[in-house]
């Protein structure tokens, strides 16, 4: 995907200790490439850590009390077709509206019919699945529309349902537009399991921040599986996904803190036929097991791609990894991809170099290509092109990649420290293991073909 991000605009200084010390290329600023083409030089300054990262990005609106409650006060909703009651809760024909924050167990089914959430008093909303089935045939299943914040739990044993309409009636507004529709800060959570049919087109949407924290999910969308606008956090869970569009993503574009994919924990299991992640600013793996088949790309940030830990395993993609600075710290990376397997990259529109504070600034101090069969600065591959504002780190963890064009490509910079990396991407015309358009420093770490031999 190539969908460039707006600049950003912070303007801070450099830091001096730092987790990538010795691991980026030596200096404080970008220097003219060695090129017979003339170039700006192109600052980018690239986080030091998850952490520095991550506090770039607004924080969740996760807190402990959310997922902890007296079961004494539930209030049971038992829905059905004949007639859905339970205490403060408003019926309608087939709608059943919760109009105050409380703890609601829901039993039952709705054959067509909505359940919706809409009240201006202060609280969590929890609604406590437990063997509920919605089906809608004019909108969404479950439609969160007003609440401080609303939290999904799934009941240890149950096994609970949402569908949509295939599509909505004529006239509607665009809101809501998901099997499961939250306004508000949604959290899904719990031992239990949730099949999620979107039928029309996505199937679960958070308009503000969505977190996975449990539950065995099973998601299917005609468009996006899971979309959170502001963030999308995955921090436990078994979560199967099959996606028309993209199957993880976060779609805020206003907001430079905001529109961020992170993934901590769980496993996902994701077919898509767009991107399986993919974040308007930064997408960062902490930890977990994602596996993925994806029509366009395995990871893509507009910002940032960062793994520090989990295994990843992308069975098929255009480009494996991709962003403006991809940074690895660590991690089991496999990578099948028809395109490159990773790809730093902006098209040279985007300015990152402030978004994180304190982070390292990589130069531009010569141009690296493919020289013969190996690497050597100067190489035939590049010869005139700029430099852009993007930068490929390696600094730790295993990453393999199977490549029909580069196995790592930076239209800027690239930096190698640490890790073991091995390549199946052989010399095929202007496609080859390694391509840096900018400055290329190698200060450890092994880069091998399948066989085990060197490329250098």
């Amino acid at each position: 995907m190539k969908r460039l991000l707006a600049a950003c605009c912070l303007g801070l200084a450099l830091g001096g200790c730092s987790a990538l010390s010795g691991v980026l290329p030596n200096g404080n600023s970008t220097g003219g490439a060695s090129s017979a083409a003339s170039s700006t030089p192109v600052p980018l300054v690239v986080p030091d850590s998850v952490e520095q990262a991550l506090a770039a990005n607004l924080p969740t609106h996760e807190a402990a009390s959310d997922l902890t409650w007296d079961a004494a006060g539930e209030i049971p909703v038992a829905l059905s077709d004949s007639g859905s009651s339970g205490q403060g809760v408003q019926v309608v024909g087939q709608v059943v509206t919760i109009t105050t924050p409380g703890d609601y167990r829901l039993t039952g089914s709705l054959s067509d019919g909505q359940l919706v959430v809409d009240t201006d008093q202060a609280g969590v909303v929890r609604l406590i699945f437990d063997g509920a089935s919605v089906t809608c045939g004019t909108s969404s299943a479950l439609w969160a529309k007003n609440a401080d914040k609303v939290v999904v739990w799934l009941a240890d044993g149950s096994r609970n349902s949402l569908t949509d309409a295939e599509s909505y009636a004529a006239g509607a507004d665009t809101e809501p537009d998901a099997a499961l529709f939250s306004a508000v800060d949604l959290t899904i959570a719990g031992p239990g399991s949730l099949t999620v049919n979107g039928r029309a087109g996505d199937a679960i949407t958070g308009k503000d921040g969505l977190v996975v924290a449990g539950g065995v999910l099973d998601v299917t969308a005609a468009d996006d599986a899971i979309k959170g606008r502001d963030y999308l956090v995955v921090r436990d869970g078994s979560i199967k996904l099959a996606a028309g569009g993209d199957a993880m993503t976060s779609t805020n574009d206003s907001d430079e803190a905001a529109g961020y994919v992170l993934v901590s924990g769980g496993s996902v299991d994701a077919a898509a036929g767009a991107d399986c992640v993919d974040a308007v600013t930064d997408a960062i793996v902490t930890g977990g097991e994602l596996k993925l088949s994806c029509g366009d790309d395995g990871i893509h940030g507009d910002r940032l791609t960062m793994v520090s830990d989990g295994r990843i395993d992308i069975a098929k993609g255009y480009e494996g990894l991709e962003a403006a600075a991809v940074v690895l710290f660590g991690g089991e990376i496999s990578v099948v991809a028809s395109d490159d397997g990773v790809n730093a990259a902006n098209g040279g529109t985007l300015s990152v170099q402030d978004a994180w504070p304190g982070g390292q600034a990589t130069p531009d101090s010569g141009r690296w290509g493919r020289g013969g069969q190996g690497l050597g600065r100067g190489g035939g591959w590049g010869g005139g092109e700029t430099p852009e504002d993007a930068a490929l780190v390696i600094a730790g963890g295993k990453l393999t990649v199977t490549a029909q064009g580069d196995g790592l490509d930076s239209n800027g910079t690239a930096a190698i420290s640490g890790g073991t990396i091995v390549l199946d991407v052989p010399n095929r015309g202007m496609e080859g293991p390694i391509d840096v358009v900018g400055d290329f420093t190698i200060t450890g770490g092994t880069i091998t073909d399948p066989d085990g031999n060197p490329i250098k």
